[in-house]
């Protein structure tokens, strides 16, 4: 049988790498790094969306450019300051999960940033929780075209949008934050 990538106008196959993409995302990103156990897996399922439907998007965006690697990890590194930053508020919130993660030897007031904190969050979500999945997904598909036509990223970026405002919601530690609890960027309340 001919590989998915040959057979034209098939698409319950020329979806299995973006199936593959986003569930590999959160698996690679989460649990591989040992930021849940075997009992939390399940979590995965709630992170998918965000991670996910990110890594789609990143991919998918990097391909239509035509750029290789570096516009991969450059749209991933872009990502992971979303994720981290407006999304889930880690980035600015001195009180997230009950420890200040911000007040340390680099922190800079004028920002409200720690510089060791985002350097390891864009370490972490630019290489692990984008660029490993897409590696790995891209070793079995060796086509670098786009997988999604204009549709289809079309509602992946939208689909982005919401994960992004629901992950927002449901991780926002307090109500300390500088952003309220539950709002987020151009997220309803």
């Amino acid at each position: 049988m001919r590989p998915y990538w040959q057979l034209g106008d098939v698409m319950a196959p020329r979806f299995a790498p973006v199936v593959g993409l986003f569930v590999l995302a959160p698996f690679v990103g989460e649990f591989l790094l040992g930021n849940l156990t075997l009992g939390e897996l399940g979590l995965g399922l709630v992170l998918a969306p965000m991670y996910g439907f990110g890594a789609i998007l990143v991919r998918e965006t990097a391909r239509r450019w035509g750029g290789g690697w570096a516009s991969v990890v450059l749209l991933a590194a872009a990502y992971a300051l979303v994720e981290e930053g407006p999304v889930d508020q880690l980035l600015w919130n001195d009180s997230y999960a009950g420890q200040d993660l911000l007040h340390g030897p680099s922190y800079v007031p004028a920002l409200g940033m720690s510089v060791e904190l985002t350097q390891a969050v864009l370490a972490l979500h630019t290489v692990w929780s984008i660029c490993v999945p897409i590696a790995i997904v891209e070793a079995f598909v060796p086509d670098r075209r786009p997988w999604l036509g204009r549709v289809g990223l079309a509602v992946v970026a939208v689909l982005f949008g919401w994960a992004r405002c629901w992950c927002s919601g449901a991780t926002t530690p307090s109500s300390t934050s500088w952003l309220h609890r539950g709002r987020s960027v151009g997220c309803p309340p």
